[in-house]
C-alpha cells in the first residue's frame, strides 16, 4: 500500500481524514460481486518513522465486482503527533484494530455520523 495523490484516477475513495491518504489496488478474483468491510479501527502502519500512522473512525465498505480491479484510496486519520502526513515516499501495511477504550468510546459516538464527506461537501 502506497501513499497516493487524491487527484489520480481511482474507482472509488473511502474513509475521512486528511493527512494520511493509502492507495491499494484491490483485485476480485472471485466469480462473484464482493463486498469488503475495513472495520472501525483499523490502522495503517507506516513503514517510516518519519510519517504518521493512520487509522479508520468508521466502517468502511468497498464494492468490487466479479473479476474487477479497483484502484481505492483510503482517507484515515492520523495517530502520531510528532510525524509527518502521507508523502510520495509513503508506504503502509495493515496494522492491527485498535481496542483502545477511548478509540472505542469516539467510533461509537460516530458511527452514525456523517463524517466521510467528498471534498467540498457540508
Amino acid at each position: 500500500m502506497d501513499f497516493a495523490y487524491p487527484l489520480s484516477e481511482y474507482c472509488q475513495k473511502v474513509g475521512s481524514g486528511l493527512f494520511v491518504l493509502v492507495s491499494m489496488e484491490l483485485v476480485n478474483q472471485t466469480g462473484k460481486d464482493t463486498l469488503l468491510i475495513f472495520p472501525a479501527g483499523l490502522t495503517f502502519e507506516s513503514q517510516s518513522t518519519e510519517d504518521q500512522n493512520g487509522i479508520l473512525i468508521q466502517t468502511t465498505k468497498v464494492s468490487l465486482s466479479r473479476g474487477a480491479t479497483c484502484n481505492t484510496l483510503f482517507y484515515a486519520f492520523c495517530t502520531n503527533e510528532h510525524r509527518s502526513g502521507s508523502s510520495n515516499d509513503s508506504h503502509y501495511t495493515f496494522g492491527p484494530v485498535c481496542k483502545a477504550p477511548p478509540v472505542i468510546d469516539l467510533i461509537q459516538r460516530l458511527a452514525n455520523k456523517k463524517v466521510n464527506l467528498e471534498p467540498g461537501q457540508r
